[in-house]
């Protein structure tokens, strides 16, 4: 019976230890819109099927990815409490050095609260 009893304990132990990391699998949803700046015409427009892509918490490569729609809205659901980086590319002002491959990177940092809910980040602007 004591045996039983620790073994109870040490798998208690165990499930309050592990906390949950940033990813897939909360009741937090992130929001947002993509809008191209059109320098020709000076004209703002939705960026329709962009990819939009999400970093989990202090990861190096993408965990996901989306497309905007018709209006440049994209979503990540079901997210767990933390932080993410959402983030798309944009076409450089000018080719050069600091810009050989003709687009750079937009990044937005995002902290989700300890609760469930969206949040809906900053209209991100891009050049094409």
């Amino acid at each position: 019976m004591k045996t039983k009893f620790i073994f109870f304990i040490s798998i208690l132990a165990l499930l309050f230890s592990c906390g949950k990391t940033e990813g897939p699998g909360g009741k937090n949803n992130i929001t947002g819109y993509i809008y191209v700046e059109n320098e020709t015409f000076g004209a703002i427009h939705p960026a329709t099927e962009k990819k939009v892509y999400i970093i989990y918490g202090d990861n190096s490569n993408y965990g996901d990815k989306d497309l905007t729609n018709y209006d440049g809205y994209y979503h990540f659901d079901k997210l767990h409490p933390g932080d993410y980086t959402i983030f798309t590319y944009s076409k450089c002002e000018e080719i050069n050095a600091d810009c050989p491959s003709g687009k750079e990177v937009v990044f937005i940092d995002i902290n989700l609260p300890d609760k469930k809910g969206t949040t809906e980040v900053d209209t991100i602007f891009i050049k094409e």
